[in-house]
């Protein structure tokens, strides 16, 4: 797991959260189920007399999806939903925001990560939820995220004792990714994926990225050559019926 250094407030930490990364089928499937489902929506919305046809719309969609803009603007739903989560869970009165999101160029080693910022006493009382379950949980995440596995080497030990060694607000966002994997858990991620679908964010997420007036211009000039294409099959039919 790669570490990172991130100058921040008096009182704030760095914390990854769990996330399967936007490659992840998990995300991906539904990313394309989502720009489809848009194509779809603007070819139902067509009342020109010759309207593109889905697939066309779908084409241009995917070549609009801009990844820079719409996943970090997913990301920061994501995050939003995951602090909302983490202090309903924690009960106490405390601040999680989004970071930055950092995107993996190989998914098979490690996933995107979405950073968040925390304040202190929030990861203190994470901390106090874990203690008050003996550590067992936090036991079994250092193991599955810190053990040594393939070709991934980890710089971090997989005692949890280890971990335990130091104050909770020394921990480093890593650290507590795997705190908040023992306390919050990651089950929550199918949850806030799909509040996602149901609140239109996916779609909001291609709208944010794209250039509206080059994607109108694009459908414009779509809707010429459709049109050509039709004349152009009409003369061809003229010719043959009329010899």
């Amino acid at each position: 797991m790669k570490k990172r250094s991130k100058k921040l407030k008096d009182g704030e930490q760095l914390a990854v959260l769990p996330f399967a990364g936007f490659d992840n089928p998990f995300w991906d499937e539904v990313i394309g189920e989502q720009l489809a489902f848009e194509g779809s929506n603007l070819a139902s919305a067509d009342d020109d007399e010759d309207p593109l046809d889905e697939d066309i719309y779908r084409d241009l969609i995917d070549g609009f999806w801009n990844p820079a803009k719409g996943l970090v603007y997913l990301s920061t739903i994501y995050a939003k939903s995951f602090g909302e989560k983490i202090l309903e869970k924690a009960k106490v009165s405390a601040r999680v925001e989004f970071e930055s999101l950092d995107l993996t160029s190989d998914a098979q080693s490690s996933p995107d990560r979405i950073f968040v910022k925390m304040t202190k006493n929030l990861v203190v009382a994470l901390f106090e939820m874990s203690a008050a379950k003996e550590h067992k949980r936090l036991a079994r995440e250092c193991i599955y995220h810190f053990q040594d596995r393939g070709n991934y080497y980890s710089s971090y030990d997989p005692d949890h004792n280890a971990l335990l060694a130091k104050p909770v607000e020394q921990w480093d966002h890593n650290e507590l990714l795997v705190l908040i994997c023992a306390t919050i858990g990651n089950n929550v991620e199918g949850e806030i994926r799909d509040d996602m679908v149901d609140g239109g964010h996916f779609l909001e997420a291609f709208w944010r990225g794209v250039n509206k007036q080059k994607f109108e211009h694009a459908i414009k000039k779509a809707k010429r050559e459709q049109c050509d294409t039709i004349t152009i099959a009409e003369t061809s039919d003229e010719a043959i019926s009329d010899p």
